[in-house]
């Protein structure tokens, strides 16, 4: 995916929102476990055929990774990058890149309680490519898919309870 101005701009925007609400200082295994709720919803949404669904979903992942990111001392920039833009697998398609997301956020899990900075980044990184993939082989635009997401919460209130982000309407 290219870093272009859209791009940077909705990051920008999503660190601001995590940074004013006090989220990217929450618990790391509960943003984990946000990922996986949310990639949890894809997989519904994908097996329904539900297109709205998988679209708010794959947003909603790429927020919840930029959180993620921040909660491990990562750069969100370095997670959306331009190296991998060709590179496609050449198995599986739209359900073996679900599979590679999840086992991709258990391994950024791992390297984070072990300290490897380097795979950490890498599967993060991953995780994104696999949205990307998934957007390209569904037609759908991922810049469009995370905009849609960030607009959704950029006016949400709520508070931080134990170290987890709950939003007022579910106070």
């Amino acid at each position: 995916m290219e870093l272009n101005k859209k791009v940077s701009d909705l990051l920008f925007n999503t660190k601001n929102w995590f940074l004013a609400r006090g989220i990217d200082q929450g618990d790391i295994d509960k943003q984990g476990l946000k990922l996986i709720e949310e990639t949890g919803e894809l997989v519904s949404g994908y097996l329904k055929g539900k297109h709205e669904i998988i679209m708010d979903s794959i947003g909603d992942v790429a927020v919840v990774v930029v959180g993620y990111a921040m909660m491990a001392g990562v750069n969100p920039e370095q997670v959306f990058f331009t190296e991998k833009d060709d590179y496609i697998p050449d198995f599986g398609g739209v359900t073996a890149w679900i599979w590679m997301i999840t086992d991709s956020a258990f391994q950024a899990k791992v390297a984070q309680d072990l300290g490897i900075e380097n795979s950490l980044l890498a599967n993060l990184q991953n995780i994104i490519c696999y949205l990307d993939l998934i957007c390209r082989e569904l037609g759908y635009n991922f810049v469009s898919c995370f905009e849609q997401a960030y607009n959704e919460i950029k006016d949400r209130k709520g508070i931080v309870v134990n170290g987890s982000f709950v939003k007022e309407e579910d106070l």
